[in-house]
């Protein structure tokens, strides 16, 4: 603009010497109302070469709009010129006092105004989403902080985001989740985690009485075996005739049919061996030596973890509850991107009505001065 006035001053004054001053004042005044209109129109996206046409409007018509000051003092005698000088000046500076005030107070209201919209509407989004309460609090706390501070850091919605993310690491699990698609899956995670929970005809359930019934049966069997060890006076020789085949078997060749005999003198050993140890007296005490040794018990320790893995507190459950937070924390973030854009694009378009609402008074106010061009001149006698 301050170029523009640099080339439009002289350029008016020498056109003037065609025409006079009244043409080219009023035509800088026309051209000053018609920028300022343009300027009043903007939006936050408007293109810098946009910018850059108006305010070369606006810098011509101020050049020859200010040939008023020149036109003023044309036709004055010498001995009154430096009268007529300082009132010139001093209408130019009064002029200029008046107008500062008068934008700068509109402005300063306009932009508080866009504050107090921007404060009001963005804490109504805020709600209108039902984030969990952490974050939506959080939200609610900076915007107003932010709106009411005279000094905005530039990082403010990094810090902002980065305080979300450290809130979302709590749980939101009664967080109603918007995006269709996670919700079917919140949904179906959830049918899946009822499986777990313990209840009766439960997955957990059946599973743990499953478990429970192994034991039983486990036990009882040992007790079983260890009565008819006991009881047997011909154990040991029993015994040492097991011993004596599992020697010749391993030292035949190799065959799954002597595989399977080899394993299962093995097992008929270590139940002779134990039954028959002076130091067991007891049931409970054959079935803590048998074992470490008893296939079937390692197959009730593998129910058993898989009863514990089922279970309401097990790895699955667990895995299930961090699964269904995870898709909760998705969505949450979903929406709180939406939301941060709603917010900016609100705040924009309030900031630049304070602006447009402006340059809109400042139009107006040289429109309607723009016919005391055509009398700033007369002829001279």
């Amino acid at each position: 603009m301050s170029i523009t006035v640099m080339i439009s001053m002289p350029l008016g004054s020498k056109l003037s010497t065609y025409t006079g001053y009244r043409s080219i004042i009023t035509t800088g005044m026309v051209l000053m109302a018609v920028s300022l209109f343009l300027l009043s129109n903007l939006k936050f996206h408007v293109t810098n070469q946009l910018m850059i046409f108006f305010m070369i409007i606006l810098g011509f018509g101020f050049g020859f709009a200010c040939l008023s000051i020149v036109s003023a003092v044309q036709f004055i005698p010498e001995n009154k010129a430096g009268i007529a000088s300082g009132i010139v000046n001093a209408a130019r500076q009064l002029g200029t006092c008046l107008g500062i005030a008068l934008l700068v107070g509109t402005m300063t209201h306009n932009v508080d105004t866009a504050k107090n919209t921007i404060e009001r509407r963005s804490i109504d989004q805020i709600t209108s989403k039902k984030l969990p309460n952490n974050i939506d609090n959080l939200m609610k706390t900076r915007v107003i902080t932010i709106l009411n501070s005279n000094k905005v850091s530039p990082n403010f919605q990094y810090a902002l985001k980065k305080s979300i993310s450290e809130e979302l690491k709590s749980d939101n699990t009664n967080y109603q989740i918007k995006n269709k698609e996670l919700s079917k899956m919140h949904t179906g995670l959830g049918n899946l985690k009822k499986q777990f929970n313990g209840n009766p005809n439960t997955v957990s359930s059946l599973t743990n009485k499953i478990s429970i019934g192994q034991n039983e049966i486990t036990a009882q069997y040992n007790a079983l075996l260890y009565e008819l060890v006991k009881d047997n006076p011909n154990a040991i020789k029993i015994l040492n005739t097991y011993e004596k085949k599992l020697i010749f078997l391993q030292a035949q060749p190799k065959s799954i049919q002597n595989s399977k005999s080899i394993t299962q003198l093995s097992s008929l050993i270590s139940i002779y061996k134990i039954g028959t140890n002076p130091n067991i007296t007891t049931g409970k005490a054959f079935t803590k030596a048998l074992s470490s040794r008893s296939a079937d018990n390692n197959i009730t320790q593998a129910q058993d973890i898989l009863s514990k893995t089922l279970s309401k507190d097990g790895k699955i459950n667990k895995g299930l509850t961090t699964l269904d937070g995870g898709v909760s924390k998705i969505d949450v973030n979903e929406q709180i991107s939406k939301l941060l854009s709603q917010i900016k694009n609100l705040k924009n378009k309030q900031l630049t009505q304070a602006f447009t609402k402006t340059f809109m008074l400042a139009a107006w106010i040289i429109a309607s001065f723009s016919l005391v061009g055509l009398f700033t001149e007369r002829k001279h006698k």
